[in-house]
């Protein structure tokens, strides 16, 4: 099944708070953007349009993302291990975002039917002392609307749970 996944987008950091989502080409095809420290702020660039990312409050686990003020997604952080991604609107679509294992950085994407759409291999450059992100996707998810917003979403996602498990294990020393 593997086999059939295509490797076709990666997400690097330009700068400590900028990322790029690029194609196989290195053709730019949007941009994640860090606004605030605890990376509870945030802004999209995918195209001509710019998404929003907010949490209404510190200690709610619900983050959404908004175009010209209106919620367009809200993600649903979850410590059980499968958190999810709701697009809204008028056909509204649920993705879940789950850690592959316990001892990896790398999630999956799938959908309301228990389809693997995607993966996000996650890795960290000690060189550079940023993350990068690889992501391989099956066919099916190519006539999906949106993918480049869902990719960057994702990627949002797995920084800000970075950043949580980081604040766990610097608190302890």
């Amino acid at each position: 099944m593997e086999s059939e996944f295509l490797k076709h987008y990666s997400i690097k950091p330009k700068t400590e708070k900028l990322f790029e989502l690029t194609d196989l080409n290195e053709n730019s095809l949007g941009q994640l953007e860090i606004v605030s420290s605890n990376k509870k702020q945030s802004l999209i660039r995918c195209g001509n349009k710019i998404y929003e990312i907010y949490c209404e409050s510190e200690w709610k686990t619900n983050i959404y993302i908004k175009s010209a003020s209106i919620d367009i997604a809200k993600i649903d952080l979850s410590w059980t291990g499968k958190s999810t991604l709701n697009l809204l609107g008028d056909n509204p679509i649920i993705y879940f975002i789950e850690r592959i294992s316990i001892w990896e950085s790398n999630f999956k994407i799938i959908n309301e039917n228990n389809q693997l759409l995607y993966f996000i291999i996650q890795k960290y450059d000690w060189k550079s002392m940023k993350y990068q992100f690889e992501i391989s996707y099956h066919p099916l998810f190519e006539t999906y609307d949106n993918k480049e917003l869902i990719f960057l979403i994702s990627v949002y996602f797995l920084l800000l749970q970075s950043s949580y498990l980081d604040s766990i294990v610097t608190s302890f020393y």
